[in-house]
């Protein structure tokens, strides 16, 4: 059978190609925004992020103590409570949803936590009566954190947990003081030390702890995150004194990051498994802004298209996977709240979080124009509006699979455009 010179063979392998292709990344992608709420108190903060897009922090509650919190979309900001003690802070959370962090006892001392199947677990610690804290885990269940390993001088030395619980001290090079912060798939854990001479250095330990250098003319470092390529990211000092964000490949010098136009200080928190980087630079009036790093480029993330909010978004604390990120909103003090940015998808053109017949509307409008923006739907950020972009609409219809008759209907409705203009 044919319809007017196209062959219903040839409508099947279009449908069939909408369906295979998926969404690309976009030079002006815009973000949607979620605010995630509060615990009853005006204070939040992000600090973790999985693949799934939950968020754990800490927040004040009514009762004005500190609790850590995880935010899940359709459910909100949930208190994950303390060990007995009054108050807790989240720190990170694997893609199967278990949480680590700190809390207070019962006895007033903090300590490390998991947190999974709605309970929390004291971690323990290498002393009684001592302190430990948890900050992030891998999805093999490894814990990176920090513990007293000594009652002389309040010795802290990084630690990992295995899956099972046990702790294992990763040892120092020189000094009395390290802390874990990082940890990849692999187990491998970013953090920073103290060396003989008291000052902060940056590590990684694979098989043992290995400093990670500095940037030139620098003395202090200290690395905060790691992904599964070993690019370890964090803060050192520069040789102008002030201090900087840094990325650093396997194997390879600390990269000075630089900062945003006219600041002096910037510090990265956190990098995804593509190599992206976010965190927080001073601007020229002395505030902060959280920024997203690709390449060589640092760009304030308050420069993008932002749907949902107009609140200035001070620092950046986590990027997963999917591109999404942590962000805290307002000036640091009692009025921070946490918030999430995730890629908006394409396809939505009118970025009301739906892909429907009135974007198609739009792509149809601007085809084959040039200088087009994703308003006018052109989703790839390549300037123009072509049948690339049509292909991201139409895997993107609905924001889930398309029912069969939606992508029948759609892909009639460009062949039927395409023979208008033959």
């Amino acid at each position: 059978m044919k319809c007017s010179g196209v062959t219903m063979t040839m409508l099947a392998v279009a449908v069939a190609s909408i369906l295979l292709l998926g969404g690309s990344a976009m030079a002006t992608q815009p973000y949607y925004v979620d605010d995630l709420g509060t615990l009853g108190g005006a204070w939040t903060r992000p600090h973790g992020l999985n693949n799934a897009g939950q968020v754990v922090g800490e927040a004040i509650d009514a009762s004005g103590n500190c609790k850590g919190f995880v935010w899940t979309r359709g459910v909100g900001m949930q208190s994950l409570g303390t060990l007995g003690g009054s108050e807790s802070a989240a720190y990170g959370i694997n893609d199967s949803g278990t949480i680590v962090g700190g809390a207070y006892t019962a006895a007033g001392l903090w300590h490390g936590f998991k947190y999974t199947g709605g309970t929390m677990s004291d971690l323990g610690t290498v002393m009684d009566n001592s302190y430990s804290n948890a900050y992030a885990i891998n999805n093999a269940g490894q814990i990176a954190g920090v513990c007293d390993v000594s009652n002389i001088n309040r010795q802290y030395s990084a630690i990992r947990w295995s899956s099972a619980g046990v702790i294992s001290n990763l040892g120092s090079l020189g000094g009395i003081l390290g802390w874990a912060y990082g940890i990849n798939s692999a187990g491998n854990v970013a953090g920073s030390f103290t060396d003989t001479t008291n000052y902060t250095k940056g590590f990684v330990y694979t098989t043992s702890m290995a400093d990670i250098g500095l940037l030139p003319g620098g003395s202090y470092c200290e690395a905060h995150a790691i992904n599964d390529s070993g690019t370890a990211v964090g803060v050192a000092d520069a040789a102008s004194g002030y201090t900087h964000a840094f990325y650093r490949n396997t194997g390879s010098d600390l990269v000075d990051m630089g900062t945003l136009a006219g600041g002096s200080f910037s510090e990265a928190r956190g990098i995804n498994n593509s190599g992206l980087i976010v965190g927080r630079s001073e601007i020229s009036d002395n505030n902060f802004r959280g920024f997203l790093y690709s390449g060589s480029s640092m760009l304030d993330l308050n420069s993008l298209t932002l749907v949902g909010s107009t609140a200035t978004i001070y620092d950046a604390w986590a990027i997963n996977d999917a591109g999404q990120i942590a962000v805290d909103f307002g000036p640091p003090g009692d009025t921070e709240r946490a918030g999430l940015l995730t890629p908006a998808t394409p396809g939505d053109a009118n970025l009301d979080r739906a892909v429907t017949f009135k974007d198609y509307i739009v792509l149809e409008a601007n085809f084959g124009k040039s200088n087009a923006t994703w308003s006018m739907g052109d989703f790839n950020g390549d300037g123009t509006v072509t049948f690339k972009d049509y292909i991201a609409l139409e895997a993107n219809f609905g924001h889930s699979a398309p029912e069969p008759a939606s992508i029948s209907l759609l892909a009639l409705a460009w062949l039927s455009r395409v023979l208008r203009r033959k």
